[in-house]
């Protein structure tokens, strides 16, 4: 913020060097690359065997805190358009931050348990597993709305085309790239380090998967994201990946990609008296509360001990880079206007 428009910004010189085209276009892509690879490791870090091992209780938490966040958020995203008489192009607008709001992103829970020291806990396994259920379901609907989309919009054939690369992208991550994954941890002797070579080569493969879901029009974090989980969890590769690379993501290239997101931001111009205001405030209200009441009802079910509830529902409610990287992205995509950009950021806030 002090960087943005609202702080050094309203300085000519520093306005006309920072803002430029140029410049917007090299912080694009530094932050993108920092992004990628922060969603990456995320995927490195995670064992998938943990929704097996931590059974029906994560896997509902995760699922129902997203569904009834969306069904709750339509409903009130309907009522506040029609009470406040917003025009098409916000109410399209408040319904993006609803769904934005509705995620439960793994990326931003593996962070912060991870900050909390709770990775090898009871408690942070069953919060990884619940943001990993609600991921996958949050990509597979997204993936149908997009095909559906281009189905009737343009032709089936662009449809298949999706299909068929997809398909062939996770057969080959599970047949050929992880079995690699698996003869590198066996070339490389107990108590040795993993060569240079194996290590790049995997981040260039991450980075390859993000242009390849790019290419077919899907989001290109996920590729990223699917080739991280491919990576077997535990030393000696997935310890060396995150060892090598986790300083310089953690410390440099995330820092910077939140300042990119804000720093266009003038918050100067908040203002609560706006009609859009008022409705973003109300929805994002509405679904954090069902989000976090859906997560504690289920947990109430399985009869998780009230402080362990209460902790595992902020956990999985809680938000972060991705959110604000979602409605950078949005904004940039012209949907978003000034005032609601400012909103929705200060609600991650």
């Amino acid at each position: 913020m002090i960087l943005g428009k609202a702080g050094l910004g309203l300085q000519a010189d520093y306005r006309r060097i920072m803002f430029s085209i140029d410049s917007d276009q090299l912080f694009g892509t530094i932050g993108g690359f920092g992004f990628q690879l922060f969603v990456f490791l995320n995927g490195v870090k995670m064992d998938l065997s943990l929704i097996r091992k931590t059974g029906r209780m994560a896997l509902c938490s995760g699922v129902l805190s997203m569904v009834m966040s969306v069904l709750f958020g339509a409903v009130t995203t309907s009522i506040v358009s029609s009470y406040l008489g917003l025009l098409e192009l916000d109410k399209l607008s408040l319904s993006l931050v609803m769904l934005v709001h509705s995620m439960t992103p793994f990326p931003v829970t593996c962070s912060f348990v991870g900050d909390l020291e709770l990775t090898h806990s009871e408690l942070g396994r069953l919060g990884l597993s619940a943001a990993l259920s609600s991921e996958l379901l949050t990509q597979f609907l997204a993936c149908n709305a997009l095909l559906v989309g281009i189905f009737y919009r343009y032709h089936y054939q662009a449809a298949l085309k999706i299909v068929a690369i997809t398909t062939a992208f996770i057969i080959l991550t599970v047949f050929v790239v992880r079995p690699a994954m698996l003869w590198v941890i066996k070339q490389t002797p107990e108590g040795r380090p993993v060569r240079d070579l194996y290590i790049y080569s995997i981040v260039l493969g991450a980075l390859v998967s993000g242009l390849i879901f790019h290419f077919i029009g899907l989001n290109m974090f996920l590729g990223s994201l699917a080739f991280g989980l491919a990576v077997p969890a535990g030393p000696p590769l997935a310890s060396a990946l995150v060892e090598k690379f986790e300083c310089m993501v953690s410390g440099v290239l995330v820092p910077f990609f939140m300042a990119m997101c804000t720093m266009k931001a003038n918050f100067r111009e908040i203002s609560f008296d706006k009609k859009l205001t008022k409705g973003t405030a109300i929805v994002v209200t509405v679904v954090s509360l069902t989000k976090f009441g859906a997560c504690l009802v289920t947990l109430f079910y399985y009869r998780m001990p009230k402080q362990d509830a209460f902790a595992l529902a902020f956990i999985i409610s809680s938000k972060g880079i991705v959110e604000l990287g979602s409605y950078a992205f949005i904004s940039e995509s012209g949907v978003f206007n000034q005032p609601l950009t400012l909103d929705a950021l200060t609600s991650i806030a």
